[in-house]
């Protein structure tokens, strides 16, 4: 596996030569090309986990639940979101070998087995990489599944079909 500043410093050369919004396109190409995917996808759910912790922090601030930004709260969130970013590309590459197709069929057969399967797997590998960083992590992680998994199983069953 290559370094990752040589691969972006790769995926940057070859965007350099194009400019305005074809260079925009050609870059999106690369990022989402087979050589790039894994990177991009892993880019993709740390920056997601990071901003909408940030936000969340924010609006925390706002209505008075917490007192000031916690930056290590959010870098435990954007850990997390490379875990899961992870996780998510092999399984999503999984699923495109075994289940071939993009008809209705399909589409329906991939997201219920990404709900009923992997959904349930991601939850608790969630809480799991989050309990790392706590005092207490294995107590902390059961506590967590046992409060807020059914919650958020639920969420995603309202959000993700």
């Amino acid at each position: 596996m290559q370094h990752i500043p040589v691969i972006w410093r790769g995926l940057a050369s070859n965007v350099r030569t194009y400019s305005g919004f074809s260079r925009i396109r050609r870059v999106v190409k690369v990022a989402f090309s087979d050589k790039y995917l894994f990177y991009t996808n892993v880019t993709i759910s740390l920056t997601l986990s990071s901003v909408g912790d940030g936000m969340e922090q924010m609006y925390e601030l706002y209505t008075g639940e917490i007192e000031e930004y916690d930056p290590k709260r959010n870098m435990h969130m954007a850990f997390s979101g490379i875990g899961v970013g992870i996780l998510c590309h092999h399984w999503y590459k999984i699923l495109d070998r075994f289940i071939i197709g993009k008809s209705y069929d399909m589409v329906v057969k991939k997201l219920l087995l990404d709900q009923l399967i992997f959904s349930p797997i991601m939850i608790v590998t969630f809480f799991g990489s989050l309990a790392i960083f706590e005092k207490e992590p294995f107590s902390d992680f059961k506590k967590e599944v046992r409060d807020k998994f059914i919650t958020l199983y639920r969420a995603e069953w309202m959000v993700w079909p």
